[in-house]
Order: structure tokens, then sequence, then C-alpha cells
């Protein structure tokens, strides 16, 4: 569960130029607060919220950076205690948060997600408003989350990461299906929904869950892919019993920017997988990789899976342009 905390500059550096938790933290005495579980004399602790608000009841001025924790929830449970403090708008409405006290020697460098400094304090009714102009980002071991908007829920994101970026995701996908369509309701359009296409040898969510087999273990790159073809059962005629689907594409994107949004992404992100999506379907030209290279290799590595995830006797033509439009990206 992701989890927020202050801290100072002193703190940081400890953390970030030495990995080195043994030397941030606080030693409490046996019982010193009421609001948080026992302590146990001589063990560091942190203590962390379960909402990035909660820490406006803190002293932003005084502690200069915010810290992104993922930790277990079996460890901040048995750590849980509760904060209060003073409602802002209400001076005599005593508000309760969550509040976890976690010893030192349960936590890891591994754990800490981002750090963000506070570069320009405001009143606290403005401050969440204006959250991106108030940090700067100055630590993040996913790239994810520098792309969610303050008010995204990021432990949905995180659940979405941590099942796309499984080693084997078929199993993680299958193990977790039902908390990934909660997430992404839209997807089980797709489940059984048959191509009915002789370029097809899988129904749409099986060559969905075929194409994200063969892909890199690349966020960007996978979550195209589960989302490239969610357009389909919306998108297609039939004639002499096959079907057609040539604006799936664009319908695919216009779902997929609802989906994004929703789970909280920027707009910078969502124009780049919207991108990936409408394109994923189209040849790439020697113009587009000269614009934009990188983008251009994350596009190949789309369409490769999805059509190395075609059906087998119809890749002769698509392998061949594959090979084709890989060099040519390399060569540049």
């Amino acid at each position: 569960m992701l989890v927020y905390r202050l801290c100072k500059e002193e703190e940081i550096t400890n953390i970030l130029d030495f990995k080195n938790f043994s030397k941030v933290g606080k030693i409490f005495p046996k019982n010193e607060k009421l609001n948080t579980n026992s302590y146990d004399k001589n063990i560091k602790y942190l203590h962390f919220f379960k909402y990035k608000r909660d820490l406006l009841y803190l002293d932003l001025k005084a502690n200069s950076y915010i810290c992104t924790y993922d930790v277990p929830s079996y460890i901040l449970e048995i750590n849980k205690g509760i904060g209060f403090y003073l409602d802002f708008y209400n001076l005599n409405n005593l508000v309760n948060v969550d509040e976890y006290a976690v010893p030192i020697d349960q936590l890891h460098f591994s754990n800490l997600c981002k750090v963000e400094k506070i570069i320009n304090y405001m009143d606290i009714d403005e401050w969440f408003g204006e959250y991106n102009k108030n940090v700067d980002v100055i630590y993040s071991n996913n790239n994810i989350l520098k792309y969610l908007t303050p008010h995204a829920n990021a432990d949905n994101v995180m659940k979405l990461y941590s099942i796309l970026m499984s080693d084997n995701i078929e199993l993680q996908i299958n193990s977790n299906f039902e908390q990934l369509c909660e997430l992404i309701p839209e997807l089980s359009n797709m489940i059984g929904f048959e191509h009915k296409h002789p370029h097809h040898h899988l129904d749409v969510w099986q060559h969905t869950l075929y194409a994200l087999n063969l892909s890199v273990q690349d966020f960007d790159i996978r979550l195209t892919l589960l989302l490239h073809d969610i357009g389909k059962p919306f998108s297609y005629f039939e004639k002499n019993g096959i079907r057609h689907f040539p604006n799936h594409p664009e319908v695919s994107f216009k779902i997929s920017q609802n989906i994004l949004k929703r789970l909280g992404f920027n707009d910078e992100y969502i124009k780049k997988i919207g991108y990936l999506i409408r394109y994923h379907d189209k040849k790439i030209s020697l113009e587009t990789i000269n614009n934009n290279q990188k983008l251009s290799y994350c596009l190949y590595l789309v369409q490769k899976c999805d059509a190395l995830a075609h059906h087998p006797e119809k890749l002769i033509k698509r392998k061949e342009y594959l090979e084709n439009t890989k060099k040519l990206i390399l060569k540049k």
C-alpha cells in the first residue's frame, strides 16, 4: 500500500546518498505517544500516513520533502495507530487519520517509491489544487508515478503496474482477473468476442493475452497492448461471415483515453499511450522515425507483439515488414 511522510533534507541525503535507513527515523521512549501503538526501546520508527492530504496537519514549512513509500499491508496493519488534528475549516471538529509507526528494520530502500521537494508553500486549502507547481520530483524508482495527477488513486495504478510487470504476465492476469476488471471494466467486452477472420485464430481477449505474453517487460508497451483492441467489439461489420475492423484503432484510442483519465494519468502520458494505440495498425514510415526514433521503436515493439499473435499461417508478410522496420529504425 502506498503511504506518505514528511522529512527533512538530512534524512533524504542519508537515504539517497547512502541508501542507509539506519540514519533516519526516530527513537521514541516506550509509550511516549498515545496516538500510535506502543514503542519498543532503542528501535527507530518512521511515521506514515494513508493519504497525502493527511500530511497537511504536519508542518510543511519545517519539513521540505514528501516521501512516498510502498509498504506491505501486513506491516502497516500491525503498526497502525490514530493521528488527530483540528479541522482547518472547523476548529471545534477533531479529525482522525490513519497513522503508522513502522520499525525501521521492517523497511528497505526498495520501499521508497518517490521523493518530492516542496518548492512553494501555500495555504492549506490551495496547496493540493496547485500540487504540481509546488513540488519537484528528485527521485523515483517507479517512473509511472510521475505521470499521475495529484488526485489520482495511486494505489489502483500500482495494482495495475504490479499485474502488468509480472515475470509471468499470463499467470498474473489470470490470477488477478477480477481485480483487473475492477480497474478496467471495459476489458470484459473482449472476453469471448470472436474475430471471425482468417488472419486470427483467437478471440479478441485471447489475442490480447497472447500479445502480452510476447512483450518485453515494459509498462508502456504492456499497457498499450492491453488496450490496443479494446474497441473491436464496437467497430466492426460482417460480410459473408467474415468480420472486418477498419476503424478499431480509432475507437480503441477513444475508449482508452477515458480509461487512462479515470485511472489518473496526466495528459502527457495519455497522449503517448494514445499515440501507440491509434497507430498500432499503421505502417511506420521513415518520416515518423525521423520525427521520434524512440517512440517509433516503442510502436514497433507493440506492432511486433500484435502481429505475432495473429494466425501463424498468415505471418509471412507481417514478419517481413517487422524485420525491415526494425532495421530502418535502428539504422538512424
